[in-house]
């Protein structure tokens, strides 16, 4: 008995070993993973097809999608989004410098007093449940106006410090001022994937978010639930990896977005 059950604890410390080695593979695996450049992507104008929506929640890892409010689907992609553990947006309409017939309803205009703007908001965040902050649908205008812009970071501020996202539709916004101002979390868009046509473009535009991603440690991308969007995403998410870079969720971008701010602002310090 003594004899046979020598082999048995060797092969049981053998295998316990080999399991401790594997795990710790998996562990730098891991740390590795979570050492590469991160990218998030928004997928915006979503809400007024199903069809098109669901498809746009199937792509893979955690893209955040914003909602329009009062769309015929809004409510039921956003619980489908919250479901599935993606992020949920507002896609807040604001005023633009022409076009604005495309704003839809729930629109925050320049000439709105600040009661007006409050309450707008607060009423689009009801129609889009689960979200954890708002980016602007157009707003090449009114993104520009410090006052109105205040109003709108005072809305999310009271619903909770909600994250805003500027999506840059114009060079002379004032977004992020005006969330600073409140103390809001604020995130800018670097790269529109779609603001053309053409799946190479769409194609051209991902490969430009890994770069930016790869120079500055994190990137933030913005498309629409197109097509070749949609084609070009779904053929490149899977293989990341192989690109040098992941894909996070809004939340993790911010924190990492703020601590290269407070490692720059330590090193400019010194």
């Amino acid at each position: 008995m003594t004899r046979s059950s020598t082999p048995l604890s060797q092969l049981a410390r053998a295998v316990a070993w080999t399991g401790l080695l594997l795990g710790s593979g998996a562990a730098v695996a891991e740390d590795r993973a979570d050492a590469l450049p991160a990218i998030g992507i928004i997928i915006d104008d979503l809400g007024y097809s199903r069809h098109v929506g669901l498809r746009a929640l199937a792509l893979p890892g955690p893209i955040a999608y914003s909602v329009l409010p009062h769309t015929p689907a809004a409510r039921m992609l956003a619980e489908k989004a919250h479901e599935l553990g993606k992020d949920v947006l507002l896609h807040l309409p604001m005023e633009a410098m022409d076009g604005n017939r495309a704003l839809g309803v729930g629109a925050i205009v320049n000439r709105m007093s600040r009661e007006e703007v409050l309450r707008t908001v607060v009423d689009n965040l009801a129609s889009v449940p689960h979200a954890i902050g708002v980016n602007n649908h157009m707003g090449s205008l009114l993104t520009a106006q410090r006052q109105p812009m205040q109003w709108v970071m005072e809305a999310l501020r009271e619903r909770g410090n909600l994250i805003y996202v500027d999506s840059r539709t114009t060079s002379r916004t004032v977004a992020g001022i005006a969330a600073r101002a409140e103390r809001l979390p604020f995130l800018s868009r670097d790269v529109f994937l779609d603001n053309e046509h053409g799946k190479d473009y769409a194609r051209r535009q991902f490969y430009e978010l890994v770069r930016r991603a790869r120079r500055d440690g994190h990137a933030l991308a913005i498309g629409h639930p197109r097509e070749d969007t949609l084609r070009v995403l779904e053929g490149a998410l899977p293989h990341l990896e192989l690109q040098g870079v992941r894909l996070v969720r809004l939340p993790d971008l911010l924190a990492l977005q703020q601590r290269s701010h407070a490692s720059w602002q330590l090193s400019s310090s010194h």
